[in-house]
Protein backbone atom coordinates (compact mmCIF):
# COMPACT_ATOMS: atom_id res chain seq x y z
CA UNK A 1 0.00 0.00 0.00
CA UNK A 2 1.48 3.11 -1.22
CA UNK A 3 1.57 6.37 1.95
CA UNK A 4 -0.85 8.26 0.43
CA UNK A 5 -3.23 5.38 0.54
CA UNK A 6 -2.94 4.59 4.07
CA UNK A 7 -3.63 8.14 4.85
CA UNK A 8 -7.82 6.86 4.52
CA UNK A 9 -6.72 3.67 6.00
CA UNK A 10 -6.89 3.64 9.81
CA UNK A 11 -3.94 1.87 10.60
CA UNK A 12 -3.27 0.39 14.22
CA UNK A 13 0.46 -0.79 15.42
CA UNK A 14 1.28 -2.54 18.90
CA UNK A 15 3.80 -4.28 20.30
CA UNK A 16 1.16 -7.09 21.18
CA UNK A 17 -0.08 -9.44 18.83
CA UNK A 18 -2.78 -10.00 21.11
CA UNK A 19 -4.30 -6.68 21.29
CA UNK A 20 -4.43 -6.14 17.81
CA UNK A 21 -6.31 -9.14 17.42
CA UNK A 22 -8.99 -8.01 18.90
CA UNK A 23 -8.11 -4.12 17.19
CA UNK A 24 -11.16 -5.03 14.13
CA UNK A 25 -11.27 -0.80 14.07
CA UNK A 26 -8.42 -0.86 12.16
CA UNK A 27 -8.46 -1.88 8.55
CA UNK A 28 -4.26 -2.84 8.36
CA UNK A 29 -2.58 -4.32 11.64
CA UNK A 30 1.04 -4.59 12.01
CA UNK A 31 3.18 -5.78 15.11
CA UNK A 32 6.15 -3.01 15.85
CA UNK A 33 7.93 -0.82 18.50
CA UNK A 34 6.81 2.39 18.81
CA UNK A 35 10.11 3.69 19.10
CA UNK A 36 10.55 2.10 15.55
CA UNK A 37 7.43 2.35 13.98
CA UNK A 38 7.59 0.73 9.99
CA UNK A 39 6.14 3.07 8.28
CA UNK A 40 8.15 5.71 5.84
CA UNK A 41 8.34 9.32 7.18
CA UNK A 42 4.83 11.56 6.69
CA UNK A 43 3.24 8.46 6.41
CA UNK A 44 -0.20 9.41 8.00
CA UNK A 45 -1.93 12.71 8.35
CA UNK A 46 -3.09 11.75 12.26
CA UNK A 47 -1.71 9.52 14.50
CA UNK A 48 -3.05 8.52 18.04
CA UNK A 49 -1.71 6.02 21.19
CA UNK A 50 -4.07 4.59 23.99
CA UNK A 51 -2.18 3.24 27.03
CA UNK A 52 1.28 3.35 26.03
CA UNK A 53 2.95 6.30 27.21
CA UNK A 54 2.92 4.51 30.63
CA UNK A 55 4.75 1.56 29.65
CA UNK A 56 7.52 3.40 27.54
CA UNK A 57 11.02 3.54 28.72
CA UNK A 58 11.47 6.60 26.46
CA UNK A 59 8.07 8.22 25.88
CA UNK A 60 9.61 11.65 24.17
CA UNK A 61 11.14 8.58 21.63
CA UNK A 62 7.50 7.23 21.07
CA UNK A 63 6.23 10.80 20.53
CA UNK A 64 8.68 11.27 18.35
CA UNK A 65 8.06 8.87 16.54
CA UNK A 66 4.48 9.77 15.88
CA UNK A 67 5.80 12.98 14.78
CA UNK A 68 7.94 11.55 12.13
CA UNK A 69 5.14 9.20 10.63
CA UNK A 70 2.88 12.56 10.44
CA UNK A 71 2.81 15.18 8.09
CA UNK A 72 3.58 18.72 8.71
CA UNK A 73 0.37 20.14 10.44
CA UNK A 74 -1.00 16.56 11.26
CA UNK A 75 -2.86 16.24 14.66
CA UNK A 76 -1.05 13.74 16.88
CA UNK A 77 -3.34 12.63 20.46
CA UNK A 78 -2.36 10.71 22.98
CA UNK A 79 -4.38 9.57 25.53
CA UNK A 80 -3.51 7.26 28.81
CA UNK A 81 -4.31 7.49 32.91
CA UNK A 82 -3.34 10.29 34.92
CA UNK A 83 -0.48 10.38 37.28
CA UNK A 84 -2.28 9.93 40.28
CA UNK A 85 -5.24 8.80 39.28
CA UNK A 86 -7.74 6.33 40.30
CA UNK A 87 -7.01 4.65 37.07
CA UNK A 88 -3.01 4.72 37.60
CA UNK A 89 -3.60 3.29 41.28
CA UNK A 90 -5.79 0.73 40.21
CA UNK A 91 -3.22 -0.37 37.36
CA UNK A 92 -0.04 -0.53 39.26
CA UNK A 93 -2.02 -1.98 42.66
CA UNK A 94 -4.35 -4.24 41.83
CA UNK A 95 -3.44 -5.36 38.39
CA UNK A 96 0.34 -5.14 39.35
CA UNK A 97 -0.85 -7.79 42.08
CA UNK A 98 -3.25 -10.27 39.86
CA UNK A 99 -1.29 -10.76 36.78
CA UNK A 100 2.11 -13.27 36.22
CA UNK A 101 3.40 -9.80 34.04
CA UNK A 102 2.61 -7.11 37.12
CA UNK A 103 2.52 -3.76 36.02
CA UNK A 104 4.56 -1.02 36.79
CA UNK A 105 3.29 2.28 34.86
CA UNK A 106 4.84 5.71 34.69
CA UNK A 107 2.09 7.73 34.50
CA UNK A 108 2.12 11.81 33.35
CA UNK A 109 0.56 14.95 33.96
CA UNK A 110 -0.67 16.73 30.91
CA UNK A 111 1.76 19.82 31.33
CA UNK A 112 5.08 16.63 30.64
CA UNK A 113 2.88 14.70 27.94
CA UNK A 114 2.96 18.49 26.66
CA UNK A 115 6.35 19.08 27.34
CA UNK A 116 7.17 15.56 25.38
CA UNK A 117 5.30 16.88 22.86
CA UNK A 118 7.29 19.94 22.54
CA UNK A 119 10.65 18.36 23.07
CA UNK A 120 9.93 15.94 20.17
CA UNK A 121 9.48 19.03 17.78
CA UNK A 122 5.45 19.40 17.94
CA UNK A 123 3.95 22.91 17.29
CA UNK A 124 1.07 24.59 18.73
CA UNK A 125 0.93 21.98 21.47
CA UNK A 126 -2.30 21.67 23.57
CA UNK A 127 -2.81 19.32 26.59
CA UNK A 128 -6.08 18.47 28.69
CA UNK A 129 -7.19 15.78 30.78
CA UNK A 130 -10.56 14.20 30.18
CA UNK A 131 -12.45 11.77 31.98
CA UNK A 132 -13.67 9.07 29.67
CA UNK A 133 -15.54 5.86 30.96
CA UNK A 134 -15.58 2.54 29.73
CA UNK A 135 -19.82 1.29 29.79
CA UNK A 136 -20.91 -2.04 30.43
CA UNK A 137 -24.70 -3.53 30.50
CA UNK A 138 -23.88 -5.16 33.45
CA UNK A 139 -21.24 -5.15 36.44
CA UNK A 140 -20.29 -8.57 35.80
CA UNK A 141 -19.79 -7.42 32.34
CA UNK A 142 -17.25 -4.86 33.38
CA UNK A 143 -15.87 -7.58 35.69
CA UNK A 144 -15.05 -9.73 32.74
CA UNK A 145 -13.48 -7.29 30.39
CA UNK A 146 -11.12 -6.00 33.36
CA UNK A 147 -10.00 -10.23 33.77
CA UNK A 148 -9.56 -10.77 30.09
CA UNK A 149 -8.42 -7.03 29.24
CA UNK A 150 -5.42 -7.22 31.97
CA UNK A 151 -4.60 -10.62 31.46
CA UNK A 152 -5.81 -11.15 35.44
CA UNK A 153 -5.02 -14.89 37.23
CA UNK A 154 -7.72 -17.44 37.39
CA UNK A 155 -7.18 -17.11 40.89
CA UNK A 156 -8.44 -13.53 41.46
CA UNK A 157 -11.36 -13.66 43.55
CA UNK A 158 -14.81 -11.95 41.89
CA UNK A 159 -14.85 -10.24 45.74
CA UNK A 160 -11.57 -8.59 45.49
CA UNK A 161 -12.22 -7.79 41.78
CA UNK A 162 -15.49 -5.92 42.72
CA UNK A 163 -13.39 -3.88 45.63
CA UNK A 164 -10.87 -2.69 43.03
CA UNK A 165 -13.67 -1.60 40.68
CA UNK A 166 -15.39 -0.06 42.89
CA UNK A 167 -12.61 2.24 44.02
CA UNK A 168 -12.05 2.83 41.05
CA UNK A 169 -15.19 4.43 40.39
CA UNK A 170 -17.18 1.50 38.98
CA UNK A 171 -21.04 2.36 39.25
CA UNK A 172 -24.36 2.40 37.39
CA UNK A 173 -25.44 5.15 35.32
CA UNK A 174 -28.27 5.86 32.75
CA UNK A 175 -29.28 2.62 32.73
CA UNK A 176 -25.70 1.00 32.73
CA UNK A 177 -22.75 0.49 34.23
CA UNK A 178 -19.55 2.68 33.81
CA UNK A 179 -15.51 2.54 34.74
CA UNK A 180 -14.48 6.37 34.96
CA UNK A 181 -10.49 6.12 33.33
Amino acid sequence: TRAADRRTVPVGCDASPVFLSDARAYALRTVADYERLPFPGQAFDAAGCLAVLHHAEAPGRVIAEMLRVTVPGGRIAVGDAAADSRAARFLNAFVDAHTDEGHAGRFYRGETLAGFLGEAGGRRVRAETVEISWRFASSSDARAFCRELFGLRPDTRDADLDAALAALGLEEWRGAWRIPW
